[in-house]
């Protein structure tokens, strides 16, 4: 996914901590959780 982004400079990267203030931990891992689960076996198939 990141190959098709192209090469990343200074000016076109977002300050991300914005992002990850709004969602929590327990939240993530509760995604986490559910995908393995329903049979996620690798970190690629918990990112689907």
């Amino acid at each position: 996914m990141l190959v098709k982004v192209g090469p990343l400079d200074a000016g076109r990267v977002a300050d991300l901590c914005l992002y990850f203030d709004s969602v929590s931990l327990t939240a993530i891992l509760l995604v986490c959780a559910c995908a393995v689960v329903s049979g996620a076996m690798s970190i690629d198939e918990l990112a689907e």
